[in-house]
């Protein structure tokens, strides 16, 4: 069962696309900083089982 990801404030929603331009300014993969970013700030754990389907 997927769920939906959490709503994002306005601050968070400006803070992933800035943590991706600073990652790709240290050499750090865009997409790969976004990520961490909002791994980062999410209260509840982001999961997906590799391999599962819909």
């Amino acid at each position: 069962m997927h769920e939906a990801l959490p709503k994002l404030s306005p601050v968070q929603q400006k803070f992933i696309p800035h943590r991706g331009e600073l990652g790709a300014k240290r050499g750090i993969d865009r997409t790969v900083a976004q990520i961490h970013a909002l791994l980062f700030i999410s209260e509840q754990p982001l999961t997906q089982t590799i391999g599962s389907r819909p």
